[in-house]
């Protein structure tokens, strides 16, 4: 699961929102604005760090654009919920990252989110680094194949 963070005015009611898609770029609102900040129109792992980058997107819109009220609006798989940016709503808004993250699936090695990263911890990082998970699994297997075949060459069969 990626989550998508974008601007939008939504034609509907004319509101300002910072937009986090959980289903990614297929579901997001018709109304993204071309980006203009260095975090958004971006896909993230973690719903919590999501959340903070919402913000710091927020207070730099709002800097910029500060006549207009502006509000986070979460798109999920069950449904819409929308926030405030208000110390009340960031907290909901927390809060529905802390459940987000505590249901998803984890990395064995570093514990962070599977999500849709690109890149996979190994549980070797000293010998392998930060590889994508099909290019460890098919490094590993190409190992395992030459060691048999190694194996078949010694013992001459």
């Amino acid at each position: 699961m990626g989550v998508l963070i974008t601007r939008q005015r939504d034609f509907l009611d004319g509101c300002l929102y910072v937009e986090l898609c959980v289903t990614g770029r297929k579901n997001a609102g018709p109304d993204i604005l071309t980006p203009r900040f260095p975090k958004e129109d971006k896909t993230y792992s973690d719903p919590r760090d999501c959340i903070n980058i919402a913000v710091e997107i927020y207070k730099q819109w709002d800097k910029e654009y500060g006549d207009e009220q502006k509000k986070l609006r979460i798109i999920g798989t069950q449904g819409t919920l929308v926030f405030d940016f208000s110390t009340k709503g960031i907290t909901a808004a927390r809060a529905w990252a802390d459940r987000m993250f505590a249901n998803m699936e984890k990395c064995g090695s570093c514990c962070k989110p599977m999500g849709n990263r690109e890149k996979l911890c190994s549980d070797n990082k000293s010998d392998v680094g930060l590889e994508s998970g099909l290019e460890y699994n098919a490094n590993l297997l190409n190992d395992l194949v030459k060691a048999k075949a190694k194996e078949l060459v010694l013992s001459g069969t």
